[in-house]
């Protein structure tokens, strides 16, 4: 969990930001949920329902539509592997978060985030290296659209919000939910941010973005009504000769 899903999806996709338009990278790594249907039929060899299918095509063409896909007119052949690798370990970030949720004892959301954030906070130091960088900007503030914010708050939003609240209510959701219908309603993400990018960054929404919001909308609600109902129980068939047997001893 923590060199896939922590580590592999956070590499990967800042590595392709750098080669990438943003909204290319961005659509590339919420590819993770299409992937993942593909893992639970293919390889785990599980049903899933063109319900769920359809609102991942649907929420996908929304993401389409709100980053606005077609404003990248030329692509680096790196940068957009870069982006798979990053949708690959985002698919399997659902994957392991709903690993041993079927047995009794249950790993606690909290262990999995705590020793998934040591690990790939380990990776993470290696490959970025954070003793060679210019410790002097932390000191300053730093421009969110009008305003000057510290730059430690926003250090501490990105830590404790983005990154540690973002993978536990992940987690949870996984297990509220199930894997294919979090990995859709997680793509949400996009359209959140490009609100945000509004208010606070003054950049306003075009027609084709709230169409995209509506498609993301729309994909999410179609797989959480695809969630498969519970079965009924079913009643051995050696209990009911005991329930005759003691209704006859009854009635005798």
């Amino acid at each position: 969990f923590g060199l896939v899903a922590v580590a592999g999806v956070q590499a990967f996709y800042f590595a392709s930001l750098s080669r990438i338009p943003v909204g290319v990278a961005l659509l590339l790594e919420y590819l993770g949920p299409a992937l993942l249907l593909g893992w639970i039929r293919f390889v785990q060899r599980r049903p899933v329902t063109r319900a769920a299918a359809a609102g991942a095509a649907v929420a996908v063409v929304g993401l389409a539509c709100v980053v606005e896909i077609w404003s990248g007119l030329t692509l680096d052949p790196l940068g957009v592997l870069l982006g798979l690798a990053a949708a690959c370990c985002q698919a399997f970030y659902f994957v392991f978060a709903d690993q041993g949720t079927d047995g009794e004892d249950v790993p606690d959301p909290m262990g999995v985030i705590a020793y998934g954030m040591i690990i790939g906070a380990l990776v993470m130091t290696v490959l970025a290296r954070p003793w060679q960088m210019d410790w002097q900007v932390l000191a300053g503030d730093a421009a969110l659209g009008d305003l000057k914010v510290p730059a430690p708050v926003l250090l501490g939003w990105v830590v404790l919000v983005a990154t540690v609240a973002a993978y536990l209510t992940g987690v949870v959701s996984v297990r509220m939910l199930s894997p294919q219908v979090a990995g859709v309603v997680a793509n949400l993400e996009a359209v959140v941010a490009t609100v945000l990018a509004w208010v606070l960054l003054r950049e306003h929404l075009s027609t084709w973005q709230m169409v995209g919001g509506a498609l993301v909308l729309g994909g999410a609600f179609i797989a959480q009504s695809a969630r498969p109902a519970q079965e009924p129980a079913v009643v051995g068939e050696s209990v009911l000769p005991e329930v005759g047997a003691e209704a006859e001893r009854a009635r005798a």
